[in-house]
């Protein structure tokens, strides 16, 4: 049981640093759209 728990605690960290991190990767889904305009290759 004591794994399960560690689980749960293992996944509520989890979504709290994707979040953190987002800010970082999200530079590249933000860019995205800039890169598009900017390679004009890629739709």
């Amino acid at each position: 049981m004591n794994i399960g728990e560690e689980q749960e605690e293992t996944i509520i960290v989890e979504p709290l640093e994707a979040p953190t991190l987002e800010p970082e990767p999200g530079n590249v889904p933000v860019g995205a759209p800039e890169s598009s305009l900017t390679r004009g290759s890629r739709p």
